[in-house]
């Protein structure tokens, strides 16, 4: 099981360019509401009954920016688990104890999506005096669309310490609605690739690794061991309203949860397009969403961009 730990939305990027393309609306990022240690230990304690719990992401909002004590007392217990984290972070307070004192158990991933995203400078050179290895997070958005691909590459391999570089796929969201498609998606994943193979960095591209796992089958789409925590101590998942707009919906109960991921799975296997798909619970999807004019728009598991990937590479 995976669980994404999101004890605060507030950010102090709220007010830049970040909110553009932000799953958390204005007010979320503004909130101070701070989910307790005590209760995220309840919530531990409570999905270690029914699951093996693998792996946590840790994110917001910015946890850096939270209280010290809070950011101390919250690492002290992330690290006494027997599991893999991964922090995510602006990298606005390199001075974090998250930052300065990273468990052995942690990884650092870095949100950073050049200038598409606010104190981009400033935050490059943070992370080229990084002693710790980490990953760079970028979103795709119309405007990280529009910077070349040879120069965001040639940059990060002016990091030392960078080991991996990942781009996600962006989706319409109750914050904003950027006319984003999934085969947007797919042509820019697949410019990075050409232009990675041709300039092989000393960091990975993660978009390549998970085509791979979708290649061999060892890639999971279905949502049957990811659950997210929220501020308000609500056990969520992954869903998209009516208008295709991606939230956090609430499950009641682990049971609750357990219906919900055995319907997306009956759903997404009856879907005329899923259906057919010899990626059927394989593809690149972080959640399956319903298809709309897939000759137009594509899909969320992004079928179009893995048999392009296996297809028309060569054999390294």
């Amino acid at each position: 099981m995976i669980l994404s730990l999101n004890p605060t939305y507030f950010c102090n990027f709220r007010n830049g360019k970040c909110a553009e393309t932000c799953y958390l609306t204005k007010d979320q990022l503004a909130s101070s509401q701070l989910l307790s240690i005590d209760k995220i230990k309840q919530r531990v304690e409570e999905l270690t009954v029914s699951f093996v719990l693998e792996h946590i992401d840790l994110y917001g909002g910015e946890i850096t920016v939270l209280p010290i004590d809070y950011q101390i007392e919250l690492m002290t217990f992330l690290s006494s688990l027997d599991v893999s984290v991964n922090l995510v972070t602006n990298l606005s307070n390199p001075d974090s104890p998250f930052i300065t004192h990273l468990p052995r158990n942690f990884t650092l991933s870095i949100s950073w999506d050049y200038q598409a995203r606010q104190a981009a400078d400033k935050i490059f050179e943070r992370m080229k005096k990084l002693e710790s290895g980490f990953s760079i997070l970028s979103l795709a958005s119309h405007e990280y669309s529009s910077f070349d691909p040879e120069m965001i590459l040639k940059m990060q391999m002016e990091l030392p310490k960078l080991k991996s570089f990942e781009i996600k796929p962006y989706n319409q969201n109750q914050s904003n609605k950027q006319s984003y498609t999934h085969k947007d998606f797919e042509n820019l994943i697949q410019k990075y690739i050409l232009k990675y193979q041709e300039l092989r960095p000393h960091y990975r591209l993660v978009n390549i690794d998970l085509l791979d796992l979708c290649l061999s089958k060892r890639k999971s789409s279905w949502s049957d061991q990811h659950l997210y925590l929220t501020p308000n101590n609500e056990l969520s998942v992954l869903e998209f309203d009516s208008q295709g707009r991606e939230y956090f919906k609430k499950v009641d109960s682990i049971k609750d949860y357990l219906t919900w991921a055995q319907t997306e799975k009956s759903l997404y296997s009856a879907d005329p397009h899923c259906q057919q798909c010899p990626y059927l619970g394989h593809c690149l999807s972080e959640h399956l969403k319903p298809i709309d004019h897939f000759e137009t728009n594509g899909c969320s598991g992004f079928k179009n961009l893995i048999d392009w990937y296996a297809t028309s590479l060569p054999v390294p």
